[in-house]
């Protein structure tokens, strides 16, 4: 299962990087065309938003995964570890709720938004391209968190700890 877990994982952050690399592209080729050639783009700032919003929330689920959100962890971590061991997957359940909910109220918006278009994206694309694949980002994002908190929960991943890793590997020099 783990090889399932680190596929997807590793498939989301593939996409997500080639996403924010299209993303830079787009801007860099804004730049040029606006102050070096005096000829801005229509489609290169919407272009842009669109592959960031995507690689955000498809890199959301992975760091969900993998524990690398960044917490307040005092609390918990002042806690005894059998405490601890209930604590943590009611914390994971809560997100997973919350997840949900925002990706529930997400879908509903999808409607509204398919009746607006991204006039830089239909033009570059001659085709119209609706707000709402914009708007699915999250929704997506929303449900594939969701299905990997609860996998999470089910089958419990440790933690890497760096620091004790770092201490372990012969090779670093402190």
């Amino acid at each position: 299962m783990k090889r399932i877990t680190d596929f997807v994982a590793n498939t989301l952050l593939l996409v997500a990087g080639t996403l924010i690399t299209i993303s830079t592209v787009s801007l860099l080729i804004q730049v040029v065309s606006r102050y070096f050639l005096n000829s801005p783009t229509v489609w290169s700032e919407e272009l842009a938003i669109f592959c960031f919003v995507w690689s955000t929330m498809l890199v959301v689920p992975v760091a969900f995964l993998r524990r690398e959100h960044i917490v307040i962890s005092f609390a918990v971590d002042a806690l005894p570890h059998t405490l601890q061991r209930i604590v943590n997957p009611l914390t994971d359940l809560v997100s997973a709720v919350t997840l949900g909910v925002v990706g529930f109220y997400a879908v509903r918006l999808l409607s509204a938004a398919e009746r607006q278009s991204m006039s830089g994206l239909t033009m570059l694309f001659n085709t119209t391209v609706p707000l709402s694949y914009l708007y699915l980002a999250v929704p997506v994002g929303c449900a594939l968190s969701v299905v990997l908190i609860i996998y999470r929960i089910v089958v419990p991943i440790p933690v890497p700890d760096p620091v004790a890793h770092a201490i372990k590997t012969p090779e670093t020099d402190i």
